[in-house]
């Protein structure tokens, strides 16, 4: 997707209610954007939360977010050339594994 390709490169500046609405609106949509990308999305949640910059909601719309674009109920890949979720999950060895693995970005 060009806009994901666009955010991408600029997640590290996005401010927290930024990316909160980028993942929401993804989440929304049933899009799981490319593992490389999730893994970018999670440092910057991660660099935001551990600088207490969310707000209560912000922070709640991101998990969720990321609960959502984690599950199997997510069923489009934005990039079409990726495949299947399956597909998207194996190449990352779980799909959005970040989210998954690095809980404690939210402490």
């Amino acid at each position: 997707s060009v806009v994901l390709g666009a955010a991408g490169g600029q997640l590290h500046a996005f401010e927290p209610r930024q990316l909160s609405c980028l993942l929401w609106g993804l989440a929304t949509l049933r899009l799981r954007p490319p593992p490389g990308w999730m893994d970018a999305a999670a440092e910057c949640a991660l660099a935001l939360a551990r600088g207490k910059r969310f707000s209560p909601q912000g922070l709640a719309v991101c998990l969720w977010a990321a609960a959502s674009l984690s599950s199997e109920a997510t069923r489009h890949d934005a990039d079409p050339g990726l495949g299947t979720s399956a597909d998207v999950d194996a190449a990352a060895g779980g799909g959005a594994g970040a989210w998954r693995a690095s809980s404690t970005w939210v402490a």
